[in-house]
């Protein structure tokens, strides 16, 4: 049994969705359904879910299947991404497959995918596989690494971009996820994406690279990397996040979001109270606002 409550927008946008076997009381689940009871308006990343993550994983998703509340007003907003930060030159030489998330537990693990990755990798022993964000754990404890996949602990913002740089490949092969950072970071930088058909890996992704479903994809995907890949496709990678989830389009929407009446902007931000784990003086204020100010 599985909860995952996340803030996948940096800010008021975010998606929530449980991974359960059978029902069960939990409490952020619970405390998140208050806050939207007293909502108007919010805006989310996919607000209905992932039909393909149910069918698949049986993974419960999107704001819609946590409300009863039939009136509140769900406005979808992406994510954005600094095209001017998240660059690279175009005679860059990139070699390599990489893949990030914060992986603090076998749960991670499992959610991200590395056991598809590490297979991937048994494919292509030629070729450099790096995981990042190993945290308190090691992953090798949950997972017989093949030769050339290397692992390297949680890295600075500056840091992930030398990262995307230099590999050519980035790699999401995630069960649950909204519409990844790291996924949309690299292709800015010009990496090639690799995902699973799931969330909103395929809105990122569109055809600038390959989709799978199952890791019996996998070696598909092995004649995808060694196939003819180059500095067009670095760009149409690049060209689709531009196009599609630049900060500045996010920040339009926001922004015409707050101009509308009744419109909300801390009503999803209880996510975050449980991902940092805030003390409980914090949650029960931040409740109350949302009673008694109607915001």
């Amino acid at each position: 049994q599985v909860i995952e409550i996340k803030d996948l927008a940096k800010g008021p946008a975010s998606q929530f969705a449980i991974e359960k076997s059978k029902k069960f009381w939990n409490l952020p689940t619970s405390c998140a359904q208050a806050n939207w009871h007293q909502t108007r308006q919010m805006s989310v990343i996919k607000p209905n879910g992932c039909d393909l993550a149910k069918q698949k994983f049986n993974i419960i998703s999107g704001v819609r299947s946590f409300t009863k509340k039939k009136t509140i007003v769900i406005k979808e907003i992406n994510t954005g991404y600094d095209a001017r930060f998240w660059n690279y030159a175009e005679n860059s030489v990139k070699a390599g497959v990489l893949t990030a998330a914060f992986f603090s537990d076998k749960r991670v693990i499992d959610i991200k995918g590395l056991k598809g990755f590490n297979k991937l990798a048994s494919f292509l022993p030629e070729i450099n596989f790096t995981i990042v964000g190993e945290s308190e754990i090691s992953v090798i404890d949950f997972i017989d690494l093949e030769p050339n996949v290397e692992v390297i602990g949680v890295q600075s913002k500056t840091q992930m971009k030398k990262l995307y740089l230099k590999n050519k490949f980035y790699f999401q092969g995630s069960r649950l996820e909204g519409l990844p950072n790291s996924l949309c970071e690299a292709m800015l930088c010009g990496c090639v994406p690799i995902g699973s058909r799931v969330f909103g890996i395929p809105d990122a992704i569109g055809n600038t690279g390959i989709l799978f479903d199952t890791n019996n994809d996998l070696e598909k995907i092995s004649q995808f990397i060694k196939s003819d890949i180059g500095f067009e496709n670095f760009k149409k990678a690049r060209k689709r996040v531009v196009q599609n989830f630049d900060i500045s389009i996010r920040t339009e929407k926001i922004k015409k979001r707050d101009n509308e009446e009744n419109s909300c902007v801390c009503c999803t931000n209880v996510h975050l109270i449980f991902i940092y784990r805030l003390p409980i003086n914090v949650i029960l204020t931040h409740y109350l606002v949302c009673k008694y100010k109607n915001v």
